[in-house]
Order: structure tokens, then C-alpha cells, then sequence
């Protein structure tokens, strides 16, 4: 799952509920209930989303069998369709997007297949997203929120998915929380 935030929404896109992967692009705001504003041609994990010109950007993404996906697709809230809009030079998952000047740009990322489950909630409290990675110690979590830092792993990665979506937070007028462990979790 990935998100981005054009005026007056977040849009949840794609995500995994734990057996299938999810192809569903979901509306959220503070003043509505969360709910289904259109189907993706298949389900997708980890997808690069972000929001430029008024339309969500959807690029790449692990497909249900487990590999990597090189479309960009491109969601029109006004009309509720998905496009395919172009490829990626290759396969790519676990990508970061962000928007400048209304043209999206896919970050980093990976050719291969998820490892770890993450785990996604979204009721009227927000969004929850977990894994069970290792634990972050409270002194650095802050830190991971600034662009190229990076937490106790190994997993390759460029250290920005984590600004960018803080980014997309501030620009909704949302708030972006990090906790380690998970909550209620040792």
C-alpha cells in the first residue's frame, strides 16, 4: 500500500490483507469515512504513489505472483478511472514517489519480492502501518524523518520513503507518528 494526498483526501492504494494482494484505491479524509473509489486492473503491494497535476500516480508495485510490476498506472479522482500511462525502465517495488512542478518522480526501490508483511489499518482514528522489523531506538526514530536516514537494517533502500511521506502528512494536514516496537508489542 502507498498513499498520496491531493486536496481534501488521502488515497491508500493497492496494500496486502494478510493473503492476497489489494486492488483497491481508497478515499480517506478527517471529515469522511474511508471508502472504495475504484479497482486497480490487479492487486499490488508496495507500489510508488504519489499525487501530481490532480491525479494519483501509481508505479510499479509487487503483483500477486510475487514479482515486480513496470506500469504506471494513473488514477483521475474527478472520473474514478484507472490508466495505464507508461513503464518503468524495469520492474520496481518498494519505490518511493514525490511530485514537483506537477510531474511525479519514482525514487529507489527494488526488483524483488517482499521479505516482511506490513500490516495496514485504517479506521476513524487514521492510518496504522506496521511491520516487525527491528526495533528503531526512540533516540533515532525522529531522525528517520529527515531524507537518507536509515534505521537498523540491512534491506537496501535510499532512506527517503519516510520524509516523503511525512511530506505528504504536512501537506494534508495530517501527522505522521512513529512508535518501536509496534505498539502493545515487545
Amino acid at each position: 500500500q502507498a498513499g498520496a494526498a491531493p486536496v481534501g483526501n488521502a488515497y491508500i492504494v493497492g496494500g496486502y490483507d494478510g493473503s492476497a494482494c489489494l486492488d483497491t484505491i481508497v478515499a480517506w479524509s478527517p471529515t469522511r469515512p474511508a471508502r472504495v473509489v475504484a479497482h486497480l486492473p490487479t492487486g499490488l503491494r508496495y507500489p510508488a504513489v504519489t499525487a501530481a497535476a490532480g491525479r494519483i500516480v501509481i508505479a510499479g508495485g509487487t503483483t500477486p505472483g510475487g514479482g515486480a510490476s513496470s506500469l504506471v498506472q494513473e488514477f483521475d479522482p474527478s472520473t474514478g478511472r484507472v490508466t495505464v500511462v507508461g513503464r518503468l525502465p524495469g520492474p520496481t517495488t518498494h519505490a518511493a514517489a514525490a511530485s514537483l512542478d506537477g510531474v511525479a518522480y519514482v525514487l529507489g526501490g527494488r526488483a524483488g519480492a517482499p521479505d516482511t508483511p506490513v500490516h495496514v489499518r485504517l479506521d476513524a482514528d487514521g492510518l496504522e502501518v506496521s511491520n516487525h522489523g527491528p526495533t528503531v531506538p526512540a533516540d533515532r526514530l525522529a531522525l528517520l524523518l529527515r531524507p537518507f536516514e536509515r534505521g537498523p537494517t540491512q534491506a537496501g533502500g535510499s532512506g527517503l520513503g519516510l520524509a516523503i511521506a511525512d511530506a505528504v502528512c504536512r501537506g494534508a494536514g495530517l501527522r505522521l507518528d512513529l512508535a518501536s516496537p509496534v505498539p502493545g508489542e515487545a
